[in-house]
C-alpha cells in the first residue's frame, strides 16, 4: 500500500511537470523575437505523411528578429510556407536565393538553379500585437491554473482513500509531500507567466523607443528643410533689395 501512495505523488508530479512544460512551449509560440524552438510545431506535410521541419529544412538565425529556413530540396518551399501560415500566421515570410554572398530576389540571380530559401521576419511588437500578446499571456495561463487544480483535486481524493486503507503510513507527511508538489510547480507556473510578460513589455518598449526616434529624425529633417528654406527667402529679399 505504502508502494501505492509513493506511485499517486509520482504520478502527480508527472502530470504537472507535462502541464507546465506545455505552458512554456505555449508561451514560446508567442514570438516576440526569433527563437528556433518556436518552430518545432511547425506542421510539414507531404503526400499524406507528417514531418518536422527539421527533417525537410535546416533553420538558422540571421538576427534577433529573422530566422533562414533552408528547404533539403527547392520542391519543398511551397509545403513549408504551408506550415508556417498555418502555425504562425503574423511572420512575414519571403523566398530569397543565396549567390554565395548576400541574399537577393529569385528573378535577380542568373544561375538557373539557384539555392532558395526562405526568410521569416518575426514582426513588432506594436499596440496591436502587445494587447493581442498579454491576452494570450493570461488566456494560457488561466487554463493551465485550472487544469492543475482539478489535478490537485484529482490526486488528493486518490491519496486520501490510499491513507484510508493504510494506517501505517503518515497521513500528514503524505499530504505535505503533494502538496510541496504543487508549490513547486505553481512557481514555475507563476515564474514562467512573469518571465513571459516581460519579453512582451521589453519588446513593446522597443518598439516605441524606435518609434520615438524615427518621429525625432522626422521632425529634425523638417526643422533643417525649413531653416534651409527660410535662408534661401531670406537670400533671395537681400539679392532684390540691392
Amino acid at each position: 500500500m505504502k508502494l501505492n501512495i509513493e506511485l499517486i505523488q509520482d504520478e502527480y508530479d508527472h502530470t504537472l511537470s507535462r502541464r507546465v512544460s506545455l505552458l512554456m512551449f505555449c508561451y514560446l509560440n508567442l514570438c516576440t523575437k526569433a527563437e528556433p524552438a518556436a518552430l518545432l510545431s511547425v506542421p510539414v506535410t507531404m503526400g499524406g505523411k507528417s514531418y518536422g521541419l527539421e527533417e525537410v529544412a535546416e533553420v538558422m538565425l540571421l538576427n534577433k528578429d529573422q530566422f533562414i529556413l533552408v528547404p533539403k530540396k527547392n520542391a519543398y518551399i511551397s509545403v513549408i510556407l504551408r506550415g508556417l501560415m498555418k502555425e504562425h500566421p503574423e511572420f512575414k515570410n519571403e523566398i530569397k536565393a543565396f549567390d554565395g554572398e548576400k541574399l537577393l530576389n529569385p528573378d535577380d540571380v542568373e544561375d538557373e538553379n539557384p539555392i532558395l530559401l526562405i526568410l521569416s521576419t518575426i514582426p513588432e511588437v506594436n499596440k496591436d500585437r502587445y494587447d493581442a500578446l498579454l491576452k494570450a499571456v493570461d488566456i494560457f495561463y488561466d487554463k493551465c491554473k485550472v487544469e492543475m487544480e482539478k489535478y490537485k483535486a484529482n490526486y488528493t481524493a486518490q491519496l486520501v482513500q490510499a491513507l484510508e486503507n493504510n494506517t501505517s503510513e503518515n497521513p500528514d507527511e503524505a499530504k505535505d509531500k503533494l502538496e510541496q508538489t504543487n508549490d513547486t510547480y505553481t512557481k514555475m507556473r507563476d515564474e514562467l507567466k512573469e518571465k513571459k510578460i516581460k519579453e512582451v513589455e521589453d519588446a513593446y518598449q522597443r518598439y516605441l523607443a524606435k518609434e520615438t526616434e524615427e518621429e525625432n529624425l522626422r521632425k529634425e529633417e523638417e526643422e533643417a528643410r525649413g531653416e534651409k528654406a527660410g535662408f534661401s527667402l531670406n537670400m533671395l529679399i537681400e539679392d532684390n533689395e540691392e
